[in-house]
């Protein structure tokens, strides 16, 4: 798990000054306009700084992980044999997101962005997730019992890691480590929760998040996206 309000990179010669300056302007997306880090790195920017989306141009580096989504119009691809981070380092377009440079011009466009990721995690719960784990339904048919057992594997796996961040154990935290600990420091719990009920409301709002931007268009219930055997299970 991790924040994205470093995700979201902007030129200083843009005459960008605040994310909303983005409305009517071109922004770059690494991948496809589906993929999990745009989708909350525009929530932040829709709901933390009332950025209208429907007023930027999406510009897309690469294909959606789904061949039939279809894209809204204001979502482009990039021309080809162009590069997001070329055109972010000229100026061509005024902000990316997801992408990596190293340049003199270009910094995050939210300030202290590591801090505001944990000033959000205190003032809305807003923790993202961006992975889960799949099981095709012909396994799970076949053995119903897979899906709660990878799930009670996951947590056996993750306890250990748990108790040496907990007790300091860990003698050369990586950032992840530190940010982990942060995280647990906030909120006064395991950091990496796994099961459907401590992670609701971030899964709730992705989907809510998903419907505003066009990605679904309908609203999903959790017994509609998770195994039956693993609706109840908290680890």
């Amino acid at each position: 798990r991790v924040f994205h309000h470093g995700a979201i990179l902007y030129n200083a010669k843009s005459g960008i000054r605040s994310p909303k300056d983005l409305e009517g302007r071109t922004v770059g997306v690494h991948r496809g306009y589906t993929v999990t880090t745009g989708v909350w790195a525009r929530s932040i920017l829709q709901h933390e700084y009332g950025v209208d989306l429907k007023k930027v141009t999406w510009l897309l580096s690469g294909d959606e992980h789904v061949e039939e989504f279809r894209p809204p119009a204001n979502v482009v691809p990039v021309e080809k044999g162009k590069k997001l981070e070329d055109m972010l380092a000229s100026c061509e377009i005024p902000a990316a997101v997801n992408i990596e440079l190293d340049h003199p011009d270009v910094k995050s466009l939210i300030a202290n962005p590591k801090e505001a990721g944990f000033e959000a995690l205190r003032a809305r719960g807003h923790y993202p997730i961006n992975h889960t784990v799949v099981v095709k339904d012909e396994l799970l048919n076949t053995y119903p019992d897979l899906a709660a057992d990878l799930f009670n594997a996951f947590v056996e796996a993750k306890r250990p890691y748990i108790e040496r961040l907990q007790t300091d154990q860990i003698a050369t935290p990586s950032k992840t480590d530190q940010t982990y600990k942060r995280v647990m420091d906030i909120t006064g719990a395991d950091p990496l929760p796994y099961g459907i009920e401590p992670n609701r409301q971030m899964i709730e709002a992705v989907v809510q998040y998903a419907l505003e931007q066009d990605i679904v268009t309908h609203p999903f219930r959790m017994e509609d996206l998770f195994a039956k055997g693993t609706l109840d299970l908290v680890g």
